[in-house]
């Protein structure tokens, strides 16, 4: 009977959507970079059946955010490059990228995070892919999902940020 009513019951929640808060961005980076780099606007795409301002959650259908997660994430990589040193002022390189997917998996209790990274420097008449780093990051959510949202992120961000290709691109090629 206690199987049939789980079941139930993840069925019903299957279908809702959670409006949750959207978290105030915190950098946990500890990086100390150098060069100039501007942010531009990240996209998301998510599976076909999760809105701009959603995040999939296997358990419970979505949780809506306040706002569409690419603008967020656009957010939290400013303030991850800020945090390193590095100056967001105009500069000759570029960073952008897509959001490919944020989710909560109740399966594994995970947060993922995939997210694309490019950075480009003008390159004639033409913009070169300098860096392209894809991250993966899954984290074991015990408590509070904003919290772990803003954890998740962050630590995708930060694997860019030690990425030796990405550290090279800044040096040689965005010096302030």
């Amino acid at each position: 009977m206690r199987g049939a009513s789980i079941l139930i019951w993840s069925v019903v929640l299957a279908a809702c959507t959670t409006v949750v808060p959207t978290p105030v961005y915190q950098p946990g980076t500890t990086q100390e970079l150098t060069g100039a780099i501007v942010v531009e606007p990240f996209t998301y795409s998510p599976r076909e059946d999760v809105a701009q301002d959603e995040i999939y959650y296997t358990m419970a259908g979505t949780w809506k955010l306040q706002q569409p997660v690419g603008a967020y994430v656009t957010q939290a990589v400013r303030h991850e490059l800020r945090q390193a040193g590095i100056s967001l002022a105009e500069g000759k390189c570029r960073i952008g990228g897509d959001v490919k997917s944020i989710r909560l998996e109740i399966g594994s209790a995970a947060y993922a995070a995939e997210i694309a990274y490019s950075v480009s420097s003008p390159g004639g008449r033409f913009e070169r892919l300098v860096a392209s780093r894809v991250g993966n990051i899954r984290l074991y959510d015990t408590g509070d999902a904003a919290a772990f949202l803003n954890q998740t992120i962050s630590q995708n961000i930060d694997e860019l940020l030690r990425d030796e290709s990405f550290r090279a691109t800044l040096r040689d090629e965005c010096a302030a």
